[in-house]
């Protein structure tokens, strides 16, 4: 199910096109080099010899106990603690999750932290090969949690601030009935086909009892395929009646008018058909850039573990597949670029300029919801670069919690990996609750091995008008 819902959301986006220094979102964004130095009052003080090898680690093919990474003085990885997997159910069903406030709005598009496409923190310990552009300062949290996992929303504009002041803007004597309804509440997906039928789906798991979760969709259909056509859309149930009664509506959010982002409001009907709890979702689809470490990108056949080479070919055909028709876009379609970017496409390119390399990722995808008062998750694939421009294969899926907390990794338990057959485990090791992440995998076979790499959405700007300021709860 987790596959075709991304399926939906990836038949809109753009084939995997690099564009260095760029910051237009409707592209897909691409491994960019590290090989600059980043801003030095940027980057915490690192060990002198940090490099980006592997370390060496606890064996990855011992099925029956977690795996440990062992850090050598070559590189910085983070230890993976020695915690056994639990459900993801942070609070029981009758938990009230308390007032909540959300960091200031922030619906500018991040810059760049230098020119070129220069990594910011390429060795600091928690963002290692490094981002794009400095991660947040404050993360957006949902209210949902205990004191040590706090949920995040995925981005730095005041869609969850509006979600969160909408629920308390339900009134005081429901306020405890709908933090616990949003607490029952995950893995929150929409699909909106604006450009041709005008159809909506919402699909959600809702816990009807503790520990059992039931999938409920809801449908609808937008009045127009303009902006105001694709406000308030009314959402009508069509499965999952047995566990309860549901309706809703869906706004778009885009600046652009369109439906990377999206306002969900999920209702609970009582048996006569009257609104018995309601909750509110900001749900977000779109591109990602991913930073990877150079070893993977340039010296993949000093890589021995076959599993870890065969991913880092992957991410290194689709550096070269990338700046490959950026170059081919300057040089021959005559468009402008200083010759400082130019040198690092052509740094990238590793000597294949004129070859399509395959396999590759055609895009990088990420899926996140956050529920107000209740979870928050993220799913990012990379779709296969092949002969079939309406395939959506998917090399790699990952799936789990958007979580911060004061341990590294911030999420002790694994996160769940499809398609990938030669991934051990996958680790959140960190979060910065506007859109970045960085995670770990520790792969299978021998030698032991593991790659760390970044991930930063590229939603659409959003309505200025639907950032909304937090109110104290009533």
């Amino acid at each position: 199910m987790s596959r075709l819902r991304l399926a939906f959301h990836l038949l809109v986006l753009s084939l995997l096109t690099l564009t260095a220094c760029t910051q237009k979102r409707s592209n897909l964004q691409i491994p960019r080099s590290t090989a600059a130095a980043a801003v030095k009052a940027q980057v915490p003080t690192v060990p002198a010899d940090t490099d980006g090898a592997p370390a060496a680690q606890a064996d990855a093919d011992e099925e029956d106990t977690q795996t440990i990474v062992k850090p050598r003085a070559k590189n910085t990885p983070l230890p993976l603690p020695e915690s056994p997997d639990a459900p993801d159910a942070p609070m029981s069903m009758g938990d009230v999750p308390p007032p909540v406030t959300t960091a200031p709005v922030d619906n500018q598009p991040p810059q760049l932290a230098e020119p070129c496409g220069s990594a910011w923190g390429r060795n600091d310990k928690n963002w290692f090969p490094g981002l794009p552009y400095m991660p947040a300062q404050a993360p957006k949290v949902t209210g949902g949690g205990r004191e040590q996992f706090q949920y995040t929303d995925a981005s730095r504009d005041g869609l969850l601030n509006l979600a969160i002041d909408q629920v308390h803007a339900l009134g005081a004597e429901t306020q405890d009935e709908n933090r616990v309804f949003a607490n029952r509440l995950d893995d929150v997906s929409a699909f909106t086909d604006i450009n041709s039928s005008g159809a909506v789906e919402v699909r959600f798991n809702f816990e009807y009892k503790p520990g059992q979760f039931a999938a409920i969709a809801m449908r609808g259909q937008m009045r127009a395929k303009s902006a105001g056509g694709r406000v308030n859309t009314q959402l009508r149930q069509t499965e999952g009646q047995n566990a309860g009664r549901f309706a809703g509506r869906i706004t778009c959010a885009d600046l652009n008018g369109g439906c990377e982002n999206t306002m969900i409001t999920i209702q609970r009907l009582t048996k006569r058909g009257m609104i018995g709890t309601e909750a509110h979702v900001v749900h977000r689809f779109g591109s990602a850039h991913v930073q990877v470490a150079e070893q993977d990108q340039l010296s993949v056949r000093t890589i021995q573990n076959r599993n870890h080479a065969i991913l880092a070919q992957y991410f290194a055909n689709t550096v070269n597949n990338s700046c490959m028709a950026a170059l081919y876009e300057v040089k021959r379609a005559g468009r402008k670029m200083d010759q400082c970017r130019v040198k690092r496409l052509e740094q990238q390119c590793g000597g294949q300029r004129n070859q399509l390399l395959l396999p590759a990722a055609k895009a990088f995808a990420i899926r996140t919801f956050a529920i107000a008062y209740g979870r928050a998750g993220f799913e990012f694939a990379a779709i296969d670069k092949d002969n079939d421009p309406n395939s959506q294969n998917s090399r790699l899926v990952i799936k789990g919690p958007l979580v911060v907390s004061g341990e590294r990794p911030v999420w002790p338990n694994k996160l769940h990996v499809e398609e990938a057959v030669g991934i051990h485990t996958a680790h959140l090791i960190a979060n910065d609750g506007g859109g970045n992440l960085n995670l770990q995998l520790v792969f299978k076979g021998k030698p032991n091995s593991h790659t760390r790499f970044s991930i930063s959405t590229l939603f659409e700007p959003t309505r200025p008008e639907l950032q909304g300021p937090v109110q104290t709860a009533k």
